[in-house]
């Protein structure tokens, strides 16, 4: 074990200590937890279903199932366990029967047992986006919906959001000791501030765009990380967001946070190689984000080819940290655009004191 992966055990050990707390839930409590742990498969499936984002355990097959079960009625324990095998195939990506029944033999063997007091309960671990927001279970939904099929009050455990989403959302690719275990987005939910990242100007930087370029737009979000220009975009007027991420797990979070956020599937995330994939031939959008993406590709010109075949008005580009005009003249020299202008400076890294003398932004209108 590297001195980095035990360095950060001991710190989540040190704080599950000091900051969990512990409830105990009424049935009625529990039925109103959220879901947490969308993917990108899940959340297009929950949506499908329901058309909301807003799940709570009560709309969870884990519950529907565990209720049918409770009650020992066969009509609504085939109709639930079809819900849950659904629900199975697409969180797991897979057609395989073998595979999906055995899963539904394991639900309804610890169901049983839990039913007959013959497992202890462990502890679910529920965390609160905001202030004043919601629970929702990060850990534990088969638990939690078992309690509530059978109207037991349960045992579990609050974590701070930064610590749960640290455990339980852990991507190499933006965390690090070096970086205080902090994602390098801040998450936002309705302009909150509820997870403090590296960066933390992602409201700052839309507000510098100018209106005709944000309000009303479909826009493609090149490199979007968490979602987090996408999400706010959406509530500042944009109609529809696409983001385009490399890494998948990524990609699941940000999906995740558009649930949240209430603006999925208007603003959806897709998993995306910026070296090596297309888009679609006939994808357009209105205005593109490309946030300090240029000089983390091998192919720096895949900017050009995207700006090119997939935007029709604006791009809306933003430099690394002490970059210049000329060092994106490839990109801006190319001949698409009519109008190329700094429209802001993100001079504040609230982390980083390298990055001082900012990040210029700029709007390219297309010809």
């Amino acid at each position: 074990m590297s001195f980095a992966k035990r360095k950060r055990d001991l710190y989540i050990w040190f704080r599950r200590k000091t900051e969990a707390t512990h409830l105990v839930l009424e049935p009625k409590s529990i039925e109103q937890l959220r879901f947490y742990q969308f993917k990108t498969t899940t959340a297009q499936f929950f949506y499908n279903r329901l058309k909301k984002t807003d799940i709570r355990v009560v709309d969870t097959p884990h519950y529907q199932f565990a209720r049918a079960l409770a009650e020992n009625d066969l009509g609504k324990t085939s109709e639930a366990e079809q819900y849950y095998r659904d629900y199975i195939a697409c969180s797991w990506q897979t057609d395989d029967n073998d595979k999906i029944s055995k899963r539904i033999d394991e639900f309804r063997e610890h169901f049983e047992l839990f039913r007959d007091g013959k497992i202890p309960p462990s502890t679910p671990v529920l965390t609160q986006l905001g202030k004043a927001g919601d629970l929702f279970v990060v850990d534990g939904n088969h638990r939690t919906s078992f309690s509530a099929a059978l109207q037991r009050p349960l045992k579990c455990d609050k974590w701070p959001l930064d610590l749960a989403f640290l455990y339980f959302s852990y991507s190499s690719r933006f965390y690090g000791s070096g970086h205080r275990n902090m994602p390098y987005q801040s998450i936002y939910l309705q302009f909150e501030n509820i997870l403090q990242g590296r960066r933390d100007d992602a409201i700052k930087r839309l507000q510098m765009i100018p209106a005709e370029a944000l309000q009303g737009a479909t826009i493609l979000d090149v490199a979007s990380n968490f979602g987090m220009s996408s999400i706010i975009a959406k509530h500042m007027g944009a109609k529809s967001c696409l983001g385009i991420e490399q890494a998948p797990d990524i990609v699941d979070y940000a999906n995740r946070f558009a649930m949240f956020n209430g603006v999925y599937p208007d603003v959806k995330f897709r998993a995306f190689d910026l070296d090596k994939d297309q888009l679609e031939q006939n994808f357009k959008a209105t205005t593109a984000f490309m946030f300090s993406i240029h000089d983390h590709l091998k192919h720096p010109e895949k900017l050009i080819d995207i700006a090119r075949d997939h935007v029709s008005k604006y791009v809306i580009f933003e430099g690394h940290p002490h970059g210049l005009r000329e060092n994106y003249a490839a990109f801006f020299d190319s001949g698409l655009f009519k109008d190329i202008r700094e429209i802001g400076r993100l001079s504040f890294s609230a982390h980083d004191e390298r990055e001082a003398a900012g990040r210029i932004l700029w709007i390219c209108e297309k010809n």
